[in-house]
């Protein structure tokens, strides 16, 4: 995660960005502007999903910030009151994106603030910040951008939607995403560290997949690279928690797969720390969430069918089915034997994760598991979290299903397999609402 602070003009949210400009044009100031050129909502929430959490830095005392062992970036769009203990941050590795704010200038203080802002940071590098993009500023880096670059314009819909503005609107935010790339790469030796796949609901003790990004957000590969997993007391790691790599090009990044068991019980909101990662000497915390329940049998009771009727639905998507399958087999399978109804529909199951493998991610993929399938298909978003737990519920329980004579405490009756029916339907619902059946 890399921490972001922002000071300036612009606005962070449309919403405040229209509310200023409906404000300003009742009292006869500038109500011509349009809001979408002085919000900058996309570009804060791409920055989000590039794990670059941003805070507002107005009433943040910046002198313990610690640039040199966190990645950290300052936005200014305009002015800031602190630029010259920000540049004193940047000298020491930070990053500091410069907007050059030009949307409303309404009063002579604004555009002061703004001339007093460009001053400093161009007397800092000695020459008009303008006239240079990207520069080095001791340790760090300086980023000069226009506002029309990030703003929301060409993003938001306008009153007319047509296929130029579609296209207009792919292409900008294609190019924030270029720009976040750019901004976000450091010139000292940083690492970023986020779980980009986890489970949101899991049953106590029951095993499941974390996933763990690293990514080289400096300029400079890294050489013998190693890191120590810390779980906290609700969790327990199956898998190495110790890793070392000896080189790690620069902007690149790699994945460690953890299996995770949850020890307790409850909603856990929690922190992974990792340390002696021999790039910076800071802990690095990561934060982690997820709702632990007794059983799998809870996680269903939570998951409603959207279907009253299992029966018609399987007869209307029969054809999807392999084995064969249809209402009627699933009544005469619930009466006569309901533990078989349950293996049944984790064997359909089986073939359906396999096919839609096959169909989006089979290029180097052979010989998956079945849970090792939906994985890959979660990691790939080709199904959801809610998906990921319909599926994973069938299989779970199929698998306990087909072993039930190994363990004489586990039976299923009606009410279970009709249970685990729900859940297979609701995935297979959402496949076809997903068009990817």
């Amino acid at each position: 995660m890399i921490k972001a602070y922002y000071e300036g003009y612009s606005y962070l949210n449309i919403v405040e960005a229209y509310r200023v400009i409906a404000i300003s044009a009742t009292i006869g100031q500038h109500p011509g502007t349009d809001p979408l050129l002085n919000s900058l909502t996309n570009f804060k929430n791409l920055c989000e999903k590039n794990h670059i959490q941003i805070t507002n830095l107005s009433n943040l005392d910046i002198s313990n910030l610690d640039v040199e062992i966190e990645p950290t970036i300052f936005i200014i769009s305009g002015y800031s009151e602190k630029i010259d203990k920000i540049l004193m941050h940047v000298k020491n590795g930070a990053n500091l994106v410069f907007i050059n704010y030009k949307s409303i200038i309404s009063h002579s203080h604004i555009e002061e603030n703004i001339k007093r802002t460009k001053e400093i940071i161009s007397s800092s590098v000695k020459g008009d910040i303008l006239d240079i993009r990207d520069f080095i500023y001791g340790d760090g880096k300086i980023f000069i951008l226009e506002e029309d670059e990030i703003n929301d314009y060409d993003i938001e819909d306008h009153f007319f939607v047509n296929s130029n503005f579609i296209d207009k609107k792919n292409i900008k935010i294609k190019q924030i995403e270029e720009i976040i790339s750019r901004i976000s790469l450091f010139n000292k030796s940083f690492i970023s560290i986020d779980i980009i796949t986890s489970v949101v609901t899991q049953p106590l003790n029951e095993s499941f997949y974390l996933e763990i990004e690293v990514t080289n957000i400096s300029n400079k590969n890294i050489e013998d690279f190693s890191i120590e997993l810390i779980y906290p007391d609700e969790l327990y790691s199956l898998s190495n928690i110790f890793f070392d790599k000896k080189f790690i090009k620069s902007s690149s990044k790699f994945k460690i797969q953890q299996l995770v068991i949850p020890l307790v019980k409850g909603n856990i909101n929690t922190l992974i720390n990792i340390k002696n990662h021999n790039v910076v000497n800071k802990q690095i915390s990561i934060p982690f969430k997820i709702t632990v329940l007794d059983s799998y049998r809870d996680i269903i009771k939570e998951n409603i069918i959207k279907n009253d009727n299992i029966e018609n639905f399987l007869n209307e998507y029969e054809d999807l089915f392999k084995p064969p399958f249809n209402g009627k087999a699933f009544n005469d399978l619930l009466l006569a034997d309901p533990e078989t109804l349950v293996i049944k529909i984790r064997k359909i199951s089986e073939s359906i994760i396999m096919s839609l493998v096959n169909k989006y991610i089979q290029s180097g993929l052979k010989n998956l598991t079945f849970a090792s399938a939906i994985f890959e298909l979660h990691k790939a978003k080709i199904i959801d979290d809610k998906m990921n737990g319909f599926i994973n519920t069938v299989r779970l329980l199929g698998n306990i299903a087909a072993h039930s004579n190994f363990d004489s405490n586990t039976t299923f009756n009606e009410k279970d397999a009709i249970a685990i029916a729900n859940a297979f339907v609701s995935f297979v619902y959402d496949c076809i609402n997903k068009e990817i059946l």
